[in-house]
């Protein structure tokens, strides 16, 4: 028993002298050759100026506008957008003059759905650049990834006059009339090669004349580059005094007819984040009105049809809209076609989001985005497989409407396969395609 002891003291001691040995000779390494990261090399010998230029080449350059933007595509590459936006904000600070460092921080906010933030990034390249492409095209597929396909075809049409061999540009004009329902205008821009995509819009486009807003008047400041009816800040003028119309001049009143709890509340939040200024929630004389119908006044139908085309659909019933005396105002009567709607709101109808094309946190995104919207999701799935090549919506039985309120609240969505599912007390379910661009 002593022995073995014995023996174990033997080994402690001799442990502690190895110890001591490493430690000496670690001193000793850092003595006479300076820490390198790649072991490989530490056998050879290294000059101080060798080792200033390495760690120049690692060290954060604070300073260095090039840096943090390369840093930001690294980023964007990977799906990082909160931290991509950061690195160009940091570019952006060091050097404000830069068109490329808003153009790429505009993707990042379209991405992350700060569409306010990414305009004022397209706003500026224009300012900086006026003829950059790229930035009318960015500005036109934001557009796109809301649901103004109206708006995104003057920015995607200059884009492509501007660099006419840019194929994605006139992929992008097909596309926005593609979601604007115009699907022969988009076949033929797809046939005839682009041919005549920089042309002016089909009479069926509809056109959002700025001078035709009620309440909006144009800049007239003098030496003003707005002045200049071809510039693009004139552009995005014309573009934003469109989308004043909608979210500014024109109040709308919703007024509840079909006796559904808080389903004004519920509809003003969504409208809300659809551009439109809900300024008043009433109750009708009674609960027992069968059809939505929208009154609006004198220089209003555009908005109004803006707003009935979200509430009932693109194809809504004639009838719907009636031109009423109050100038600049829009009252909704909220009827019994669309009470079904509000249970997307409260809970009834609980939603659930399926990733159907793989892409990372794309389902967690469109889940974030109805939430912020008024819908009430569910914990986003994973779909049965990842090779979904469109969207769909499977819906219970006697649902089509809220799925189609639904397919028109998604952003970037480009068309909607709705499947009926026969149990009526199932969720709602999105299956997120690879068609879905956002």
């Amino acid at each position: 028993m002593k022995a073995g002891r014995g023996r174990l003291r033997q080994l402690n001691v001799l442990g502690c002298l190895l110890m001591a040995a490493v430690l000496l000779a670690g001193c000793t390494y850092r003595q006479q050759i300076p820490y390198w990261p790649n072991l490989r090399n530490a056998g050879q010998s290294f000059t101080h100026e060798d080792l200033r230029q390495f760690t120049d080449s690692i060290r954060v350059r604070s300073n260095d506008a090039d840096y943090h933007y390369q840093l930001g595509r690294h980023f964007q590459s990977k799906g990082k957008f909160p931290l991509a936006a950061g690195e160009f904000r940091r570019a952006l600070a060091i050097d404000p003059r830069r068109a490329e460092f808003y153009n790429a921080l505009g993707v990042c906010y379209d991405k992350l759905m700060q569409f306010d933030l990414a305009k004022l990034c397209y706003r500026r390249v224009l300012e900086l650049q006026p003829g950059d492409a790229l930035a009318y095209n960015n500005m036109g597929y934001s557009y796109l990834l809301q649901g103004k396909a109206e708006f995104a075809l003057p920015l995607l049409r200059q884009a492509a006059a501007l660099d006419t061999d840019n194929v994605r540009f006139r992929n992008n004009i097909a596309l926005a009339h593609y979601l604007s329902g115009d699907k022969h205008s988009s076949q033929q821009c797809f046939t005839a090669g682009g041919a005549a995509l920089t042309a002016a819009p089909p009479a069926a486009t509809p056109s959002y004349s700025p001078a035709a807003v009620s309440g909006v008047k144009s800049a007239d400041t003098a030496g003003s580059v707005e002045r200049s009816a071809g510039s693009p800040i004139a552009m995005l003028r014309d573009l934003g005094q469109q989308e004043i119309q909608l979210q500014d001049t024109v109040q709308v009143e919703l007024c509840n007819g079909n006796g559904a709890y808080r389903m004004g509340t519920n509809l003003s939040r969504l409208l809300k984040a659809r551009g439109f200024n809900v300024v008043r929630l009433t109750n009708a004389d009674r609960f027992d009105y069968g059809r939505t119908s929208i009154v609006y006044g004198n220089g209003s139908w555009q908005a109004a049809d803006h707003l009935a085309r979200q509430l009932c659909g693109p194809a809504y019933p004639a009838g719907t809209l009636r031109n009423g005396p109050t100038e600049g105002r829009i009252k909704v009567l909220l009827g019994r076609d669309i009470a079904q709607i509000n249970d997307l709101f409260n809970g009834r109808l609980p939603i659930v989001v399926a990733n159907g094309n793989g892409k990372k946190d794309l389902a967690e995104r469109v889940s974030c985005n109805l939430d912020e919207k008024g819908f009430i999701t569910m914990t986003p799935v994973d779909g049965d497989h990842f090779n979904y090549a469109e969207t769909r919506i499977i819906y219970p039985k006697g649902r089509l409407t809220c799925a189609r309120l639904i397919a028109r609240a998604i952003p970037g969505q480009v068309g909607v396969k709705y499947i009926k599912n026969t149990d009526g007390s199932a969720p709602l379910k999105i299956v997120v395609g690879k068609d879905l661009y956002y």
